[in-house]
C-alpha cells in the first residue's frame, strides 16, 4: 500500500504545526517540543523530519543537547521583517491545517482506490481463470468427440 505520511501522523502533524506556529519561541528542539506538548520525543522528530515541506532544521544545534532546532517555514520567512518571533495569524494557520487535511483527504481517497484496483485484479484474474479452464475443457472435448468420429467412421 501507498505510504500514508498524513494519516498516520495527522494528529502529531496538526500538534507541531500549531506550537511551532504560536509558540512565543522563534524554534525548538524536538524534546523541548515533545515535553511542551506531552507527545512522545522519538514521533515528534519522526514527524519533523517526514515533512520537510512544513518544518525547516536549523543549522544551529542546541548546547543543552545538541539537537537541532526546527520552526515552520512560513514562520521562518517572516524572520526578516519586522515583527520576527511573531505567530502565525488565523488566517496562515488555517492555510496550513487546510492543505494538511487536503493532503490527509487526498491519501485516503488513493488508499481506497488503490484497494478498488486490487479487488478489480483480483476479479480479472478469477475471469481469466475460470476462461483458461473453459477453453481447455473445450479443446478436450473437442478432440474426445474427433477420436469418437475417427472410432465410430472405421
Amino acid at each position: 500500500m501507498a505510504e500514508q505520511r498524513f494519516t498516520e501522523h495527522f494528529d502529531t502533524l496538526i500538534a507541531l504545526v500549531t506550537h511551532l506556529s504560536s509558540t512565543h519561541f522563534k524554534s525548538r528542539t524536538p524534546t523541548k517540543i515533545s515535553e511542551a506538548l506531552g507527545l512522545d520525543r522519538a514521533e515528534v522528530m519522526k514527524v519533523l523530519d517526514l515533512f520537510p515541506g512544513f518544518f525547516r532544521r536549523s543549522k544551529n544545534q542546541s548546547q543543552e543537547d545538541a539537537e537541532y532546532f526546527y520552526t515552520v517555514h512560513l514562520r521562518y520567512a517572516r524572520r526578516k521583517q519586522a515583527d520576527s518571533s511573531e505567530s502565525l495569524s488565523p488566517e496562515e494557520l488555517s492555510s496550513l491545517f487546510n492543505l494538511i487535511t487536503q493532503m490527509t483527504t487526498h491519501e485516503h481517497e488513493s488508499s481506497l482506490l488503490a484497494l478498488e484496483l486490487r479487488e478489480a485484479q483480483k476479479g480479472i484474474q478469477q475471469t481469466t481463470r475460470i476462461t483458461v479452464i473453459v477453453a481447455i475443457v473445450s479443446a478436450l472435448t473437442a478432440i474426445v468427440a474427433a477420436v469418437i468420429a475417427v472410432v465410430f467412421k472405421t
